[in-house]
């Protein structure tokens, strides 16, 4: 295999084609700087919620406020004639159990719409779980059409009464503006009553609050430690958020062993962000004994939910025979899986490929448009493609001004590739210059 720095002559252009194969973090003999999906991994930290990716994600916020009240282990029985009956005399205690056993289909078959029933029944007499569950139903539409209003009123009166996942449900309504103005102070506030009863969502909340300083002053030490006290209770989520404090040394000082101890921890109860970046520590050897076998293993388990992420690094693998056996065609069916979840590094990826034909039958107008995909979300590397298409006449139809504005868009990012061709193009001897490519260089970890 060519290395990275390798350089051969191209019949088609004069212009340097960017890196169509995988990307590479190494650096080229001439200073050019190759990509490497390390780059934004590590480059930028975690955000409160990704909402752009799947639902097998960390849960969000708003994924979160569906949570309902499950019945106490001591409360368990199933539904029995004698719970039927202290439901029918109007005990409201019975009456929220009977709904439980209708919204799981413990006893019973499911039934939605009489769960409702049972939990609007107990409501209606002040049982504050009851309340709770009866303002979930109406946030998500289950059992019942969908209203806001009704639902942050039911909310409220469970929060008003001490309620902990009402008071955080009431936040989540308050921060996204649902059912009632947006208002994320007030939004803070319930999270706070929430946290300070020691409901572990609740905690994890807050700490997201302070860590972007939603409705409170920013405060990564404070973020910390509610983080903490969420991830000593078991909440995956809270453990991967310690965990990636950790790593980037944010409110805490950096430890990647103790960043990996949490990760490990969130992604042993199947959260999948942590399981790909456990994944990710493997492979680079950070925080842990450096081992490619078990980086797949992990990545895999990410991607099998979805996570677009490990979708992607699952591909790599396959495509460099990295921890697993080298199968191109299987790293093209991963990366098109990320690709089509709008997962810009895999969709230029994926575009390399159809250029080169690796993995896949090559196919100049498929290249364009994973190219044009990825650099309308803004990758570089895919903008500088696209220009090279155009100026080409590759898989598009030429036009050298439409190649020139997408050159000028990688340029403007500090693309070495398009500042040089950006350069050329303002000299006459431009056109008769050597024909020069980066060889197709395939991603490989340090």
């Amino acid at each position: 295999m060519d290395s990275p720095s390798a350089r051969v002559t191209r019949s088609k252009t004069q212009l340097p084609r960017a890196n169509t194969a995988l990307p590479s973090p190494q650096f080229g003999n001439e200073g050019e700087r190759c990509f490497s999906p390390l780059d934004r991994i590590c480059s930028t930290h975690y955000a409160p919620v990704r909402l752009h990716q799947t639902a097998t994600k960390s849960q969000s916020t708003k994924e979160r406020v569906m949570k309902f009240h499950p019945l106490n282990a001591s409360e368990s029985e199933c539904l029995s004639p004698e719970l039927a009956e202290r439901g029918a005399r109007g005990e409201a205690e019975a009456q929220f159990r009977l709904g439980v056993c209708y919204a799981n289909g413990v006893g019973v078959t499911k039934d939605a719409q009489t769960a409702v029933c049972w939990y609007r029944v107990a409501a209606e007499q002040g049982h504050m779980r009851a309340q709770c569950n009866l303002g979930l139903c109406y946030g998500r539409g289950i059992g019942i059409e969908s209203d806001g209003k009704e639902a942050v009123r039911w909310c409220r009166k469970a929060a008003d009464q001490g309620d902990a996942l009402a008071q955080r449900s009431l936040g989540v309504a308050y921060e996204q503006g649902i059912g009632v103005e947006k208002d994320e102070q007030e939004a803070a506030r319930w999270y706070r009553k929430a946290a300070e009863q020691g409901y572990a969502d609740g905690e994890l909340c807050l700490g997201i609050c302070y860590a972007f300083g939603t409705g409170v002053e920013k405060d990564e030490h404070e973020a910390v430690r509610w983080y903490r006290k969420a991830a000593e209770q078991g909440c995956a989520d809270g453990e991967l958020r310690l965990g990636i404090c950790y790593a980037f040394g944010t409110g805490v000082e950096k430890d990647e062993h103790e960043a990996v101890r949490w990760y490990r921890k969130a992604a042993e109860q199947g959260d999948s962000t942590a399981q790909w970046r456990l994944g990710l520590s493997c492979w680079t050897g950070d925080g842990t004994a450096k081992d490619e076998r078990e980086a797949v293993r992990w990545y895999r388990k990410a991607a099998d939910q979805g996570d677009v992420d490990a979708e992607w690094c699952v591909g790599l693998c396959y495509a460099n025979g990295s921890g697993v056996e080298k199968d191109e065609h299987e790293g093209v069916r991963w990366y098109r899986k990320a690709a089509e979840q709008g997962h810009p590094d895999a969709q230029h990826t994926l575009g390399a490929c159809y250029y080169d034909g690796i993995g896949v039958e090559e196919d100049e107008h498929e290249a364009v448009m994973w190219t044009r995909k990825a650099a309308e979300q803004g990758h570089a590397s895919a903008q500088f493609n696209l220009g090279w298409s155009y100026m080409t006449g590759t898989g598009v139809e030429q036009d050298e001004n439409q190649g020139l504005r997408w050159f000028r868009r990688a340029a403007s990012q500090g693309l070495p590739e398009a500042i040089s061709a950006l350069k050329k193009s303002e000299t006459s001897t431009a056109r008769s210059c050597p024909i020069i490519s980066r060889s197709p260089a395939y991603w490989r970890p340090h």
